[in-house]
């Protein structure tokens, strides 16, 4: 879903725009995308650059679900390939993911911080060599 104007714009997995709507679904919205707002129109489809961003959103979200977290998401920032960004509001966190490389180990990374950080708001840091350190969760201020 990305947000259009006071409504939302729905997409398929593929990347189809699938109508524009007033009404907001429980799915997360994403951000920073590059298709231009005159494309956006049913039928059409995401930009290049978005659709390879698009199959990074898909294995977030299918790891997400797998490890019982995806109803927390509810915002995905693509603007950088080398950083993706997740906002679990609900959670009062932000997760720095970094590119898209070993996203299942992330995902059971947010996971468990998650778990551990209980009702203290934060980010988690994400973007790191996981070979080489730990996630850092860094609370708010």
């Amino acid at each position: 879903m990305i947000e259009y104007g006071s409504g939302y714009i729905y997409i398929n997995n593929q990347g189809y725009i699938l109508e524009i709507a007033t009404e907001k679904i429980e799915k997360p919205i994403l951000q920073g995308i590059e298709t231009s707002l005159e494309e956006l129109q049913p039928g059409s489809r995401l930009c290049t650059e978005d659709l390879n961003k698009m199959s990074t959103v898909i294995k977030i979200m299918n790891f997400a679900e797998s490890n019982e977290i995806a109803n927390l998401i509810t915002r995905i920032d693509i603007e950088n390939d080398a950083n993706y960004k997740i906002l679990l509001e609900s959670e009062e966190k932000v997760v720095y993911l970094g590119d898209s490389t070993y996203l299942d180990r992330k995902i059971q990374w947010v996971k468990k911080i998650i778990e551990e950080t209980k009702n203290i708001s934060g980010e988690i840091l994400l973007n790191i060599d996981l070979n080489k350190n730990n996630p850092v969760f860094r609370q708010s201020v």
